[in-house]
């Protein structure tokens, strides 16, 4: 598709002056912190004018350290523009349009969008609720289209796009790119990402943090998603960390793996593989070949 072929009806606040500066600032801040300034954080955030629980101390220096570790790693634009739309866009700029919601409408104001934009799948994953709903009547690309526009009027500019398989549509990439002033976090089984050419084009946009799912390691997400998926999501990790792409994992814990999905082993091994960040979801007994053993 045409990237001209999708109009934009919004103006977009990550390309003002602030916005710009703020690209720039928001890296150097975070490449200014070295391990010493990690331990004054951490010392910090222990007294107890703070109220701080170790938990919450130890997100916000693990928070720290990870996106020190991303602005090494990840290309200069992906960065910048993460830095653009989350912190100006989302944090800073949305909250005028969201007190505008409240005051209009007296209640709560949403401060993101979760769509589906397809609930077709190239995996047969055991217990897989996508498998209930069907894959017709999907909505067309001029109504996704103004479905982002909508949401940014209201103040939102982080989206999650769930599934389905969200890269199965054609249309994703050129939506992705229209709407360069919000943030897509996409949940995806990885299998369509491990080519170069998607990758690279995913750093050029610079607005879409791919999650990928897993199980644990090769065993337990071959038995639940197919032989070789391991292998498929381990190269998809590969070429977005070659490409510069921050992303993550997600996984479903269940009797058989949540032990694993614990360990330091598991968080250490994805770590490795570039992961900025990690999703647990609640197992739900629905959808294809249930098993409510797990």
């Amino acid at each position: 598709m045409n990237h001209m072929a999708i109009t934009s009806r919004v103006a977009v606040a990550s390309h003002t002056p602030v916005g710009r500066l703020l690209s720039e600032l928001v890296p150097r801040a975070v490449r200014s912190i070295s391990p010493e300034r990690v331990e004054t954080l951490t010392r910090a955030l222990a007294e107890p004018r703070f109220g701080y629980l170790p938990e919450g101390r130890d997100f916000v220096v693990s928070l720290a350290k990870n996106l020190r570790r991303q602005v090494d790693s990840a290309s200069p634009n992906v960065f910048s523009t993460f830095a653009r739309n989350l912190f100006l866009n989302e944090f800073l700029l949305a909250g005028k349009a969201r007190d505008r919601v409240r005051a209009r409408t007296g209640g709560y104001a949403p401060e993101l969008l979760v769509v589906s934009p397809t609930m077709r799948c190239n995996l047969k994953c055991t217990g897989c609720y996508s498998a209930n709903y069907a894959t017709a009547g999907e909505l067309t690309t001029a109504e996704l289209d103004d479905l982002f526009v909508q949401a940014k009027e209201v103040g939102i500019y982080f989206v999650v796009v769930s599934g389905g398989e969200p890269f199965l549509r054609s249309d994703l990439m050129d939506l992705f790119a229209k709407h360069d002033d919000m943030l897509f976090m996409v949940y995806t089984n990885g299998t369509l990402l491990g080519r170069d050419a998607r990758a690279t084009r995913l750093a050029e946009l610079g607005n879409v943090v791919p999650c990928i799912s897993v199980e644990g390691f090769e065993k337990e997400t071959d038995a639940r998603r197919g032989t070789g998926v391991y292998g498929q999501v381990l190269a998809a990790m590969e070429s977005l960390r070659q490409a510069g792409v921050m992303f993550g994992f997600s996984a479903t814990p269940t009797s058989r793996n949540n032990e694993l999905l614990m360990s330091d082993e598991f968080i250490d091994f994805y770590v490795r593989q570039g992961s900025l960040l990690g999703w647990y979801f609640q197992y739900m007994p629905v959808g294809r070949d249930l098993d409510v053993s797990l």
